[in-house]
């Protein structure tokens, strides 16, 4: 098998053919345009390393994924292409261990583990750890943690190949399938195995029409296990008609090979593949890596513009719902402005109401009494007229020291119910609003935390800012109300008789509009009174919320458009 192979290489290595000249030139021209997009990835650090780890890529061996069916022969056939058994074989398929067949200058087997730790392995241990046998615990229990297998050998072949000895496509476990089809999407290049005895079972065409755009033209398919067949003469042209008809769409050649009988010394069962190999994929070999790269560099860069697409669409969705949000709490808000307005009117007409009551207790409780005003009066003389001081009698209103204090309690013990029974119902209107607002809120940050940062969502929360309204409404009033209350420690009912300049007792017009000057009811009304104020305070408060954070969604909308447009750049570079 050594000379045969050994001729075939020569052959075809020999030819100094133009596609090795553009297989250089194609490694300088892929990495000067990686270069290229690197450099206009400034703000995306990590795409920058990969494509770079792809630079370095360009000059790897090329990775040859041997595909197939479980059973398929796939190990028998790379141990025919190594010219010995290396890898183990059987009814029992290779599990989710993957085997790597690389060069090197000594014989070895290392076995690489999920912890990772690593240690050289015999070939019967190769056997016993990388095969699935349920009824041995400690094997499947080493076949748990292993990560993958490489066998170094020191043959011609893997100077410029590593072989990737993949699980079946119909293995035991879910795990092995994926595995493989993982492989499928990292390596270079595929060798089909396709058994004699089923050529083309389905789950082998579902995965050839999902990978068909990466291996197309760079793969070939092998027929295997052809000493299977009853009559191998009449049969295996059969076979590659049927293959060739179906199947050449997909690769540059099929083959039909027994690897068994290559171990066994029939050097000639294994010219089919050695020919195409040479033929088709190692004089490619570095071109197809330049191709893998080139395709997987794309394809990344692609993917991140899709993912930052989306999230620009997700942001105009995001602007689209922070309108409607701001819609919902609008009415919201000014359903809740009208609740607090008649509540405002109805303690205003409270109010008005003690003021009433207090003009009739005024009118009723005021005496007067007479007092004697001294005067000077002129009395006429001869000569020189004389001045004498006399008195006259001046009506004067009064309201008794004990019914003023009664008074005022009376007042202070009615204005303060009108205020508690205001306050508790504008903190009952608040908690409403707050509740409402609070589950608008968690509604609009369960459908947007993916875009906007759960600090910036919790900045927004409106009901805070009418909190602030509304604690401003409430202190203001009582403060209003306790200052005017006890000023200066009088009782601001004896002011009604202070403020009057008359000496006669006053009309019962008067009276009124000595009460209705009165400070701590007139102010409270007048506070009660100022719902516009109040209104304005309170909708611009919220609005600045929406404000806010719609700057910062157009700001994050900014930068995302300019991360979109480099990555478009650098996009560019690579197509």
């Amino acid at each position: 098998m050594s000379n045969l192979w050994n001729k075939l290489r020569t052959a075809f290595s020999s030819k100094q053919t133009p596609e090795e000249f553009e297989i250089s030139s194609s490694q300088t021209q892929v990495s000067e345009r990686l270069s290229q997009a690197i450099n206009k990835l400034s703000n995306f650090s990590e795409l920058r390393e990969i494509l770079e780890m792809f630079k370095m890529h360009l000059y790897r061996p090329l990775q040859v994924a041997v595909v197939g069916e479980y059973n398929a022969g796939k190990s028998t056939f790379l141990n025919a292409v190594l010219q010995e058994s290396v890898l183990p074989t059987g009814d029992l398929p290779t599990t989710g261990c993957v085997n790597y067949i690389r060069f090197g200058n000594t014989p070895s087997i290392v076995a690489h583990y999920k912890d990772d730790s690593s240690e050289s392995l015999s070939s019967d241990q190769l056997q016993y750890v990388s095969t699935h046998d349920h009824t041995d615990a400690h094997r499947q229990h080493l076949l748990q943690q292993l990560k993958h297998i490489e066998v170094f050998k020191p043959a011609k072949i893997l100077e410029k190949i590593v072989f990737v000895d993949t699980p079946g496509l119909n293995a035991p476990t879910e795990a092995d399938r994926e595995i493989t089809e993982k492989l499928l999407n990292e390596s270079d290049a595929i060798l089909w195995l396709t058994s004699a005895r089923q050529v083309l079972a389905a789950t082998e065409v579902e995965v050839l029409e999902a990978f068909s755009d990466r291996y197309k033209g760079k793969s070939l398919c092998v027929i295997s296990q052809v000493d299977s067949l009853n009559n191998p003469k009449r049969e295996i042209p059969q076979l590659l008609l049927y293959a060739k008809e179906t199947l050449s769409d997909y690769f540059t050649d099929i083959v039909a090979v027994s690897a068994l009988e290559a171990i066994n010394g029939n050097e000639e069962s294994m010219r089919p593949f050695y020919t195409a190999f040479w033929r088709d994929i190692i004089p490619r070999s570095q071109e197809m890596v330049v191709q893998t790269i080139l395709l997987d560099a794309k394809n990344l860069v692609e993917k991140v513009v899709e993912d930052v697409q989306e999230k620009q669409v997700r942001i105009n969705k995001l602007q689209t719902s922070l309108a409607e949000l701001q819609q919902k709490t609008d009415k919201i808000t000014h359903e809740m402005l009208r609740d607090v307005k008649n509540l405002r009117e109805g303690s205003v007409r409270e109010f008005h109401r003690l003021q009433d009551q207090l003009i009739t207790r005024a009118q009723q409780e005021c005496t007067t009494w007479t007092d004697y005003v001294p005067y000077t009066r002129r009395v006429p003389g001869i000569f020189v007229d004389d001045y004498v001081v006399a008195y006259r009698e001046v009506e004067r209103w009064h309201w008794e020291n004990e019914r003023v204090n009664q008074t005022h309690e009376w007042v202070a013990t009615k204005a303060e119910s009108i205020m508690g029974t205001f306050v508790e119902q504008c903190q009952q209107v608040f908690q409403n609003i707050a509740e409402t607002l609070e589950e608008q809120n968690n509604i609009f940050k369960n459908q947007n935390e993916d875009v906007v940062s759960e600090s910036d969502l919790n900045s927004m929360a409106q009901h805070l800012m009418v909190a602030i309204e509304f604690r401003g409404l409430i202190d203001n009033s009582r403060s209003y109300f306790w200052g005017a209350m006890n000023h200066g420690g009088a009782h601001p009912v004896s002011w009604i008789i202070f403020m009057d300049k008359s000496e006669n007792r006053p009309s019962a017009g008067r009276i009124t509009d000595l009460v209705k000057g009165l400070l701590p009811l007139n102010r409270l009304i007048h506070v009660m009174n100022d719902h516009e104020g109040f209104e304005k305070s309170t909708l611009s408060s919220v609005n600045a919320c929406y404000e806010w954070l719609g700057e910062k969604i157009s700001k994050h909308a900014q930068q995302v458009a300019s991360l979109l447009e480099e990555l478009q750049a650098a996009r560019s570079c690579l197509t």
